[in-house]
């Protein structure tokens, strides 16, 4: 695999030629289970990830209003002693870096509905180290990720370590790979006109059984509800499963950006 270096503070940072991940160790061969995800904050390629917990953090990223895009296997660091590579690399609103810098648990940073002043503040670079449980990895480990970790902070990263409990287990995120597979629906714009239009009249703010019946109810309305928010257009408080708790489950317009920005703009001219 061809690959570009790049000399930084400290360290040097390598990455594939082709803009995929670094390193490919899904072989088939292990003696664990592992995942190809073809995410589409990725460029739909086929990410791997080598334990059921980074599996999991990428179902995370992938419903996140907060995360722009992510790679796995992003980049290697080398320095005199070591080298590492990180699970993913994500660029991410500031938002987010707000909440972990709180203590805020991983998913429920990533869940949280971005604050309207995200759209002026810059992204930010976030490099994770996803494990079931980090304070049983080894001595040596552990340092060489604190190392990691000051390295990446002083060349503008992030760095941030994921662990099952409570990172990926403050809530419920089970349902999560049903709801991705409506992200790629053939929603028209009409929908979204009709979805911008209910929440404008309950002040930015409803439900989901409401959302889901401005949208033609049903499977359909279901269907168009997940995919406008994998689209940025709503937002779904996904901390709890919208479909065993829909009254309670709150739906509300998001900070729109890009191209979102562009199409509210045309949609209510038109309207």
């Amino acid at each position: 695999m061809e690959e570009l270096s790049t000399e930084m503070r400290g360290m040097t940072m390598y990455v594939a030629a082709d803009g995929g991940p670094v390193r490919f160790p899904i072989t088939g061969r292990k003696n664990h289970t592992t995942h190809l995800h073809p995410s589409p904050k990725g460029g739909y390629l086929m990410l791997p990830s080598e334990s059921y917990s980074e599996y999991r953090a990428m179902s995370v990223l992938d419903v996140s209003h907060s995360v722009v895009e992510y790679m796995a296997q992003p980049h290697r660091i080398e320095t005199a002693d070591w080298s590492y590579t990180p699970d993913v690399g994500a660029i991410v609103t500031h938002s987010l870096i707000r909440e972990l810098r709180k203590g805020t648990p991983f998913v429920l940073a990533c869940l949280k509905l971005p604050p309207d002043r995200s759209l002026d503040e810059p992204y930010e670079k976030l490099v994770l180290e996803i494990k079931r449980d980090l304070d049983r990895e080894k001595k040596e480990y552990a340092a060489k990720l604190r190392e990691a970790g000051a390295l990446y902070a002083v060349n503008g990263y992030h760095f941030h370590r994921v662990e099952e409990n409570p990172g990926l287990n403050a809530c419920d995120i089970s349902i999560f790979p049903a709801i991705l597979m409506d992200f790629s629906a053939n929603v028209p714009e009409r929908a979204v006109f009709a979805a911008w239009h209910h929440l404008m009249g309950r002040n930015g703010v409803s439900t989901y059984d409401a959302m889901v019946d401005a949208l033609g109810g049903g499977p359909h309305g279901i269907e168009a509800a997940h995919c406008l928010h994998g689209r940025g257009l709503i937002w779904i408080d996904l901390t709890k499963n919208p479909l065993s708790d829909p009254q309670r489950t709150r739906v509300a317009m998001p900070p729109l950006r890009g191209k979102n920005r562009a199409l509210a703009k045309q949609l209510f001219r038109e309207g």
